[in-house]
């Protein structure tokens, strides 16, 4: 024998180990008993596990899988009958090649190794050989038992019913192989999670650290109460991924023994052996192929540490973690030329009342259509130019259709009056391009205008211009925020700039998505907390997401993805995000920490 190499005695212990040894006592099995769960033990050992006689739940020492063992106790459990062959095959080697005999010939193996039909004699009539299944008590019995307790029952001979019973059996593999393949990518994806966790937190303790060094003593009691938060959401966040990590892994390990067993039995057991368990497993797998699903779930980590607010105090900051998800929760309309659907959905509004319109450039679809707050449809009006936006005051509706004149529609839905966006003294042949318009909290008209670069204020009675804000960004889409301030993004620019109330340019933020594609930013809205939202498109993905920055401009991460050509979105009067995606408005609500 060659050096290194294992001697066939080290090899058989370490496979009978492995294989043929009882959980409970470590030691080769005797008498071996299934449980519901597939899992097999002595029937001594689980005479000593079983927690009290008479009918109970015996609770897998592996898995924890409940089987009910009824009146006849332990002893009443199916014998598996090819583990206990398998056992007594490998002792008689053990005997074999510790006495010093050659193993069988390679002939004599092949031949051993094919199932042959063991003679089970009858557990109720003594000397009566089993010859029949009995398909409506689903056991084998013999011919005694065929003219007594089962006279009026369903049987088959063995070698026929085996047959059907491996078909049964091979038709639930394929669903239970699905199952476990997607628990190996869940566990795959939780096991990502946890990296993504770590490496977050990691980053946030270095930012956390650059700052506390600049400020030396008098941050250090900031900078560990920090670290301390950080410390606790990561020890939560790794914890909670372990947990989920522990218990796909036990869905993972009973998906892999249940078909590891059955898969053997199926295609390896004698007739009557496969019969005798083919209740228990037949159950089992039923059982797991009725369970749902379990699809890679990467949850996205997200922390963040974000300015001080007041320099001068000693503030290292507040720590992020975790920025709020939404999840669509409603799909309104579809791609058509009925008046409830879209072909180029643009712009979207919240009225007053908790309506919602929203402005189509569809070629067959052009109008606005408005919906009230449950999005019941209510009504169309049909342009013959092209809506960009529309937005609402008192009861009316604004509408910029890609003309020199803004539209005003009262309450009847039917046109008012329209005004121009250039003063008085301006020559008419000026060119403009109005693209979007707004509301101030005191009725005044926005309106943007992207030729120009120009915010205009107008008087909500009659558009009478007041005021003429110049822009850094081109105005394609616009929002109002808390204390007059102006939101724009600026489309193919990729920016989006806030304006203060006083027409001076607070801060420019350019979004970026992981992928490094060139990002179209295309609606944005503030959120109640002077945070905001905007609605970013991939020029070469061609995916959408909608991102979220605090009142300051920093980035808090992605709220939302996957919309197909989102132009425009309004937080409505249920704190939902409506997003206009070309041929449908998809509407998002806001996660629970619980849900996420």
């Amino acid at each position: 024998m060659a050096e290194g190499e294992d001697d066939p005695i080290s090899l058989l212990d370490r496979f009978g180990e492995e294989y043929l040894n009882c959980s409970i006592c470590h030691d080769r099995y005797k008498q071996p008993k299934i449980l519901n769960c597939l899992h097999s033990f002595c029937e001594e050992c689980l005479l000593r596990y079983q927690p009290s006689q008479g009918p109970v739940k015996l609770s897998c020492p592996v898995c924890r899988q409940e089987t009910v063992i009824l009146e006849d106790g332990v002893a009443g459990l199916k014998t598996n009958f090819p583990l206990r062959g398998m056992v007594e095959a490998f002792q008689k080697q053990e005997k074999i090649l510790a006495s010093g005999r050659s193993s069988p010939a390679v002939g004599e193996q092949s031949q051993t190794s094919v199932p042959h039909r063991s003679v089970c004699e009858c557990r109720k009539h003594d000397g009566e050989r089993t010859w029949f299944y009995c398909e409506t008590c689903q056991e084998l019995v013999c011919r005694v038992c065929t003219t007594k307790t089962h006279r009026e029952h369903e049987f088959q001979e063995i070698d026929v019913a085996a047959v059907s019973c491996r078909e049964s059996l091979r038709g639930l593999f394929p669903r239970v192989e699905e199952l476990r393949a997607g628990v190996e990518d869940a566990l795959q994806a939780a096991n990502t999670t946890k990296g993504v966790v770590v490496s977050a937190a990691e980053r946030s303790r270095q930012e956390v650290t650059e700052r506390a060094l600049a400020a030396v003593a008098l941050v250090m009691d900031a900078k560990q109460r920090i670290l301390d938060e950080i410390n606790s959401t990561e020890t939560e966040r790794v914890k909670a991924v372990q947990e989920l990590t522990k218990g796909l892994t036990v869905v993972r390990d009973k998906l892999r023994h249940s078909l590891t067993v059955s898969e053997h039995l199926a295609s390896s057991a004698t007739d009557e052996d496969l019969l005798s368990l083919y209740p228990i497993i037949r159950d089992d797998l039923k059982e797991l192929r009725d369970r749902p699903a379990t699809h890679p779930s990467s949850q996205g980590f997200f922390m963040r540490l974000l300015s001080a607010t007041e320099p001068t105090v000693v503030d290292l900051g507040t720590l992020v973690v975790d920025v709020e998800r939404w999840k669509m929760t409603k799909k309104v309309g579809k791609r058509g030329t009925d008046k409830e659907d879209f072909d180029g959905a643009r712009g979207v509004t919240v009225c007053p009342d908790g309506g919602i319109a929203v402005a189509d450039m569809g070629l067959w679809t052009r109008g606005i259509t408005v919906f009230a707050s449950d999005w019941t449809y209510e009504t169309f009006i049909k342009f013959a130019d092209t809506p960009r936006d529309v937005a609402s005051v008192n009861n009316c509706l604004v509408v910029a259709d890609n003309t020199c004149n803004v539209k005003v529609y009262d309450a009847r839905r039917s046109q008012a009056f329209q005004f121009v966006t250039t003063p008085m003294d301006i020559d008419a042949q000026t060119p403009v391009n109005i693209v979007s318009v707004a509301v101030r909290e005191d009725g005044t008209l926005l309106v943007g205008d992207v030729e120009r670069r120009v915010v205009t204020e107008h008087r909500p009675t009659d558009g009478r211009l007041l005021h003429t804000i110049p822009t850094n960004v081109p105005p394609y889409f616009l929002d109002v925020g808390p204390e007059g301030r102006l939101l724009l993004s600026g489309l193919d620019t990729g920016e989006v700039e806030e304006i203060s109330g006083e027409s001076k340019s607070i801060f420019t933020v350019r979004p970026v998505i992981a992928s490094g594609d060139q990002v179209s930013c295309r609606g944005v809205c503030y959120g109640k907390d002077g945070s905001f939202y905007v609605v970013v498109h991939g020029k070469e993905s061609n995916i959408g997401h909608i991102h979220k920055y605090s009142s300051t401009g920093e980035f808090l991460g992605c709220v939302a993805q996957d919309l197909y050509d989102p132009n425009g979105i309004a937080l409505t009067a249920q704190g939902e995000l409506a997003v206009a995606d070309c041929f449908s408005v998809k509407v998002y609500a806001r996660m629970s920490n619980e849900s996420m």
